[in-house]
């Protein structure tokens, strides 16, 4: 199977979100922004350029260990697993988000320390666990679901569900 791996490394950007789906697997959503910089040749400064972010979600023990680890806005992290680019239609216009589905998540020790203590693993994800965390992760960052099965913005109270697409229910059933 092929997938796109990649490693971001930048600061959590809003406070995570971490919750317990209905079969009790623990789920973590974060935002996360990267802020590339250049050097100006001109003026001999280093200069920031526009930040992107990320959604960030973590499962089982990563989750957990994640949640444990008081990550705050600002915190330097490093995080490295599957990137997704999930399309979705908000006030008429066809957008997209882009997501990484963490397998390994850990403070920049570039910019810091931090004490490490090993903790044990969890079990196996649901397509109903997925779908669960999908519509979170998108509340998180300000989204919910249109009828069409894409993130927008809905009125308070609204709980739409998420419709699973073919690959990750592939996902799931080579996993199994």
């Amino acid at each position: 199977m092929d997938e796109a791996l990649t490693t971001l490394v930048g600061w959590v950007a809003a406070r995570p979100l971490y919750t317990v789906t209905r079969s009790g697997v623990p789920f973590l959503s974060l935002r996360a922004g990267v802020t590339p910089r250049r050097f100006n040749r001109g003026s001999g400064l280093w200069e920031d350029g526009e930040p992107t972010y990320f959604a960030v979600s973590c499962w089982r023990s990563l989750a957990e260990n994640a949640n444990a680890s008081e990550l705050v806005p600002g915190t330097p992290i490093i995080a490295h697993g599957r990137l997704r680019v999930r399309e979705y239609e908000q006030g008429g216009e066809r957008r997209f988000t882009v997501e990484l589905e963490a397998v390994a998540l850990g403070p920049d020790l570039t910019r810091g320390k931090a004490v490490f203590q090993r903790i044990a693993k969890g079990g196996v994800l649901t397509i109903e666990d997925r779908a669960e965390a999908a519509t979170l992760s998108d509340r998180a960052a300000g989204l919910s679901l249109t009828p069409g099965g894409g993130p927008a913005t809905t009125a308070e109270g609204d709980d739409p569900e998420l419709e699973q697409d073919e690959d990750e229910e592939e996902d799931l059933d080579e996993a199994a």
